[in-house]
């Protein structure tokens, strides 16, 4: 059940990646519009950037 819940590894890298250049990411790994936690809120499928930096994915993947 979970992993119908979690984007690819690939994918949350990549939201990583740009959260890590992002003006708003705090020196906790937080986001200072939303308040998430960077490295987990990346994982989640259904997760977007309230910057509009990264959207959501509607589709799952194999690749773990």
């Amino acid at each position: 059940m979970l992993k119908k819940l979690l984007c690819s590894k690939n994918t949350a890298k990549q939201r990583m990646d740009t959260c890590n250049n992002c003006e708003y990411k705090t020196i906790i790994n937080t986001c200072a519009i939303c308040k998430c936690i960077l490295p987990l809120k990346v994982k989640f499928l259904f997760s977007e950037c309230p910057k509009g930096k990264w959207n959501e994915t509607y589709f799952t993947s194999d690749e773990w």
